[in-house]
């Protein structure tokens, strides 16, 4: 469910000039890293034998997926909680998109804590998390989600997300 009229009246999230925001989508800024990055490191897993080195890459690669994924569906604090304020998300560039984390049926919150204790942090629970990831289902669903927002983006922001 989308992000609710009430928690959106409270916003006080501040909005970015049109500058700022082209330079993030731009070539060089980091919205068009993270997603060359996360086609490099799908290649790299698709093509890595077992070991230290495919592990590497899956790493890499779910790295900048969790930075792709919480860009387009961030959690409802990024509207009100000061400490989001400072992340870049799709509702930045579109004010119709007003997906949240919950919102994404391929990546569950229990996903999300996944990455989180695999990725992010040293924890008790690790031995017993999955480490099997389906790369080639997960790089489709966050393209097809890419997508998804250029599509939704004004004609003058889809220009700016253009390779």
């Amino acid at each position: 469910m989308p992000i609710d009229a009430q928690r959106l009246a409270k916003s006080k999230r501040p909005s970015r000039a049109a500058d700022v925001l082209r330079y993030f989508a731009s070539v060089s800024g980091s919205l068009s890293y993270e997603a060359s990055m996360l086609d490099q490191a799908a290649k790299k897993c698709a093509t890595a034998p077992p070991g230290y080195d495919r592990n590497a890459a899956i790493e890499c690669y779910l790295v900048h997926f969790r930075n792709i994924r919480d860009f387009l569906y961030p959690t409802a604090e990024s509207w009100t909680d000061e400490r989001y304020f400072d992340d870049v998300i799709a509702w930045d560039f579109c004010s119709e998109w007003l997906e949240v984390a919950e919102d994404w049926k391929e990546c569950s919150l229990a996903e999300r804590t996944r990455f989180n204790k695999l990725l992010a942090h040293i924890s008790y629970t690790r031995p017993q998390l999955g480490h099997d990831w389906p790369i080639a289902q997960m790089h489709a669903a966050i393209q097809n989600s890419v997508s998804e927002f250029v599509a939704k983006l004004s004609p003058d922001r889809k220009k700016w997300f253009e390779k």
